[in-house]
């Protein structure tokens, strides 16, 4: 399965994922392809969905909130995350169960 969503990168793991706001449920998923969605019911707007978004994957990825930052992609769908204290392997292991 490829993780070219994954990747190190300034002493940090970037993911690039796409996100549908003002979804029926909040969930992630890394698909067959390498790819990751996610989808939450927050709105996108007042950064509510980016909000989220930050929530869902610090649960998912056993990591605070806090070290979970936006790099790019803050009014778009398609967004780039930098992950403080996990390896790629490390992010790609809690993503592609």
């Amino acid at each position: 399965m490829p993780h070219s969503y994954i990747e190190e990168k300034d002493g940090e793991t970037w993911i690039s994922l796409r996100v549908q706001p003002k979804s029926s449920q909040n969930k992630v998923e890394a698909k067959e392809d390498g790819s990751i969605s996610v989808w939450v019911t927050a709105p996108p707007e007042k950064d509510k969905a980016n909000a989220m978004v930050v929530q869902l994957l610090a649960k998912q990825l056993g990591v605070a909130k806090r070290d979970i930052r936006i790099i790019s992609g803050a009014k778009s769908r398609r967004k780039t995350f930098a992950i403080a204290q996990r390896s790629a392997a490390d992010v790609a292991r809690h993503l592609y169960k």
